[in-house]
């Protein structure tokens, strides 16, 4: 919400997954893991950036391990 609007309404995973620029552009963070995985995703690692558990990310990284 700004000024008592809805700027973005879906579930978390969406979110964080396809709005985080807006999310920063309003001043707000990511969860650290996702923030990990939204880098990874940023130098060109094959991740998923809507990750928000530790569990999930721990899933992605062993995946692009696993494939070298």
């Amino acid at each position: 919400m700004e000024n008592g609007r809805i700027l973005m309404d879906d579930t978390p995973r969406k979110i964080f997954q396809e709005s985080i620029e807006k999310l920063e552009s309003i001043g707000l963070s990511l969860p650290p893991v996702t923030n990990l995985m939204y880098k990874l995703k940023k130098i060109g690692k094959p991740v998923n950036s809507g990750i928000l558990t530790v569990e999930e990310a721990k899933e992605e990284i062993l995946k692009i391990v696993k494939k070298k």
